[in-house]
């Protein structure tokens, strides 16, 4: 009887678990493999913090360098805060090299402007360790509870070929991360 009854407690727990609604959580990883072996800066992980003040994304590298024989690359994140508009609002858009410098820019329709986003924000490079780190205040994207991010990298070693890498995918974005100051 006992075994019965763990079992039918067993079956309405998964029944709840799979009817539950998504859960967000206030970090998640984007897992992007090597999949642009022909660029040193082959994006292999994305890392989204989205704090009570701040949102933080940690982009690894394979192999970040502060001067690369391998000509140049640049990179795209992207922060999408409206679930029913096309596209992210904002991107932060910046070489990899040493020297560059960056910008917060807003985006439509995935097409980069040049208007600037006056707010609190960086970006730290971190050749010796492979990564680029963004921090921003969250009043940069009005203090919005979710974001997702998709992040863009090209290389122009070679202009008529250039190695393009989009975390999670081409126009594709991380699941939506909710603030922990949303609760």
């Amino acid at each position: 009887m006992l075994k019965k009854g763990i079992t039918a407690t067993t079956a309405a727990l998964a029944v709840l678990a799979l009817t539950a609604p998504a859960a967000y959580a206030d970090k998640t990883v984007i897992d992007d493999g090597a999949d642009a072996t022909a660029s040193n800066n082959d994006i292999l992980t994305v890392t989204i913090k989205h704090q009570a003040k701040k949102l933080v994304v940690r982009s690894d590298y394979t192999d970040l360098r502060k001067v690369s024989d391998a000509g140049s690359a640049s990179t795209a994140i992207f922060i999408d805060t409206k679930k029913n508009r096309k596209g992210p609002e904002l991107a932060l858009v910046s070489a990899l090299e040493s020297g560059t410098d960056y910008a917060l820019v807003k985006v439509k329709n995935w097409k980069i402007s040049d208007k600037r986003v006056n707010c609190n924000h960086s970006l730290k490079l971190k050749w010796k360790k492979d990564f680029s780190k963004l921090t921003m205040d969250r009043a940069c994207f009005g203090q919005k509870a979710k974001v997702r991010v998709s992040q863009k990298m090209v290389d122009q070693y070679d202009a008529s070929h250039p190695v393009i890498d989009w975390a999670p995918g081409k126009r594709s974005f991380s699941g939506w991360v909710r603030s922990s100051a949303a609760g």
